[in-house]
């Protein structure tokens, strides 16, 4: 019988000639289709002195990565690769104000040819454009601290391994390997815990702060594994995953020589580190913790479940549905009133479903016309309100309170952050400014953008549009259409008459424009057509009656991101303009090297655009943490990051800024 393998688990280069696939006709009916060869595109990493991949296939690329030093370029003789007899790759190094990117080399079934683009580094002082606000490095910065899991899965380096035998580092061996690097302490004992397999053949190797590799320990044959580390030493590289199954969710690494009860890995600011003593009461002697207040709306859009929808014919809830469809969960009492108001388009269409503590539907009601009462009933802690119905709905108008009747709108209060004084701990860098966030769906939750608030004390303005994207998309439908989504091209001109210091673009790439247009499936590993280049022109105008959603689209990203960034720097001279790229979506469910070949040229084009015109750029893609791996974790759709995760990019964004 043939082996069944699954294609996440096949090698890099992988022979498949002569097999075949059981698949359907054009008729409906089973058929066998012939199989040449799977190719992976880019097999991995090389640095200077690696050794050359072995066996590679026709058109695979490596990419160059230099001394592999974080922070260096590809610059460097690549000594066992050879674009010629006996003639190694040499990568130039850059020219004063210039980098190098995207250096790869690819095989033409003789030797390797390299590829590079040298293109001119971000401006780095911008003081001169901002005459409201002093550039200066801060002289501190909030003093967060993990809890005592000290494992951090956005940090983990898949591909690489660390030899049991020699505690060297291999790179480029694929999704099957992983590592995790730690700043450590000297001479301190470390146990690491949780469900990993393989471990055997895993080790940590122990570095000084020069990166030398001191010693290495090899792990046993399970977990937990304590390790202490050398004199001198000051970071650690632990095999995390060793082609065997790993569950990140339960990796515990902790101070001393035991395994304890596992927590999740969470930054916190030590209460030592603020002072909240004029928010304590001043009327009696105990210290109670500053609460924030709730208002009389329970209605947080930050927690709206898109794509899910409540039968009103069955109360059951449907799940998949797209950005149409909304539903909202909330907590509740039994046997209480509550009323729900605001702007719902076509709210009799929804329905509310009332649920036990277990989870189990007790009933459920038709929506009427807002406003609308309804009571919960015995035994009900949870219900789900459809709150979009397939048509438009304004969530910054809607509330859920209790009682009878509905009253005045009031906005939901999580934190307020005016109680907090963080003035001794950052500088006066950005404080008091007020942000522009020119931004989608990302922005429309107001997360990340409070967060930013907090530690650098400025006030933010949005101009979001959920579902919008770089590129012109649904323009030429009329205001109120619920499946409008003007472009940010399109809505650039609205940060002109804004009142704002500094303007933020944060904006990703929806489906419609990964995929290849003119036969979406033909070959998902290609490269979209409407990507485009750096030398694009940029977009002038939207013609007239432009709808699209990718599908028939003639603009390219690299036009309409060009078109754009001409267009805020032209009509707003005196305001500092920063992107945030695009983070990684995994919107169809396929597999990581298809969402990765797909939407990476995007991070990388958008990248080199920002070079040219010297906007500084915060790689989301690669550096902010959300990956395949992890997206359960750091997503609660597939697409935007949790609330939890959007404090983490909130904090990026915020050091992103900072450094600027």
């Amino acid at each position: 019988m043939a082996k069944v393998v699954k294609t996440n688990e096949l090698p890099v280069i992988t022979d498949l000639t002569n097999a075949k696939v059981i698949g359907l006709s054009a008729t409906g009916t089973d058929a066998q289709f012939p199989l040449a060869q799977i190719v992976r595109n880019n097999i991995g990493s090389v640095k200077t002195t690696d050794a050359a991949p072995v066996g590679p296939l026709l058109g695979q690329s490596v990419k160059l990565i230099g001394s592999g030093v974080p922070g260096s370029n590809a610059s460097g003789t690549y000594t066992n690769l050879l674009k010629a007899a006996s003639t190694p790759i040499v990568i130039p190094s850059p020219a004063a104000g210039n980098g190098i990117f995207e250096a790869f080399a690819k095989w033409n079934g003789s030797y390797w040819i390299p590829e590079w683009q040298e293109l001119p580094l971000p401006i780095q002082d911008i003081s001169g454009l901002t005459p409201k606000t002093d550039f200066n490095a801060l002289s501190a910065k909030l003093p967060f601290v993990p809890s005592k899991n000290l494992f951090d899965q956005t940090q983990v380096i898949v591909g690489s391994f660390v030899a049991g035998s020699s505690g060297n580092i291999s790179t480029g061996l694929g999704t099957g390997y992983a590592i995790f690097p730690l700043t450590v302490a000297p001479g301190q004992t470390y146990t690491m815990s949780g469900t990993m397999a393989g471990t055997v053949n895993g080790a940590v190797r122990y570095e000084d702060v020069s990166g030398n590799k001191l010693s290495w320990t090899q792990y046993g044959a399970s977990l937990p594994f304590t390790f202490t580390t050398p004199a001198n030493c000051v970071k650690v590289y632990l095999d995390v995953k060793n082609n065997a199954t790993v569950d990140y969710n339960t990796i515990q690494i902790e101070l001393g020589s035991s395994a304890t009860a596992y927590v999740p890995f969470a930054p916190v600011l030590p209460k030592s580190s603020l002072d909240l003593s004029g928010l304590l009461s001043q009327s009696s002697g105990d210290a109670r913790y500053v609460v924030p207040a709730q208002t009389r709306n329970l209605f947080y859009a930050a927690n709206v479940v898109i794509g899910s929808f409540v039968s009103g014919a069955s109360g059951n809830i449907s799940t998949g549905l797209g950005s149409n469809y909304a539903l909202y969960p909330m907590v509740t009492t039994p046997s209480t009133q509550y009323t729900l108001s605001g702007n719902i388009t076509s709210p009799t269409s929804g329905a509310i479903r009332f649920e036990d503590a277990a989870g189990t539907k007790l009933s459920w009601v038709a929506c009427g016309a807002l406003p609308f009462t309804f009571t919960t009933p015995a035994n009900c802690v949870k219900i789900y309100v459809d709150v979009k119905n397939n048509a438009a709905s304004d969530f910054s108008t809607i509330q859920i309170e209790t009682g009878a009747s509905a009253t005045a709108y009031t906005a939901p209060l999580l934190i307020n952050s005016a109680l907090l004084d963080f003035t001794g701990l950052q500088g006066a860098k950005y404080s008091g400014l007020k942000i522009a966030y020119l931004t989608d769906s990302f922005g429309g939750f107001n997360i990340y953008q409070a967060v930013v608030n907090g530690i650098l004390k400025t006030s933010h303005i949005n101009f979001s549009v959920g579902g919008s994207c770089i590129t012109p998309g649904f323009e030429s439908l009329p205001n109120g259409s619920s499946d409008q989504r003007l472009s940010g091209f399109a809505r650039a001109d609205q940060l002109t008459a804004a009142t704002k210091d500094v303007i933020v673009l944060q904006m990703t790439v929806n489906d419609g424009y990964y995929m290849n247009q003119s036969n979406p499936n033909s070959n998902p590993l290609l490269p979209s057509p409407l990507l485009g280049t750096i030398n694009d022109t940029p977009l002038a105008s939207i013609p007239a009656g432009y709808t699209t959603n990718g599908v028939g689209a003639t603009i390219t990203y690299a036009s309409a991101l060009k078109g754009i960034f001409v267009k805020i720097m032209a009509n707003n001279p005196n305001n500092p303009l920063f992107m945030v790229g695009p983070t990684p979506q995994f919107i169809n469910g396929f597999a990581r090297s298809k969402e990765y070949s797909m939407q990476e040229p995007f991070a990388i084009l958008a990248q080199q655009i920002c070079a040219y015109y010297g906007i500084p750029y915060a790689d989301a893609f690669h550096t902010f943490g959300i990956n395949y791996e992890n997206k359960a974790v750091t997503t609660r759709d597939n697409i935007h990051p949790t609330d939890a995760y959007f404090i983490q990019y909130g904090k990026k964004v915020a050091g992103f800024l900072n450094a600027q």
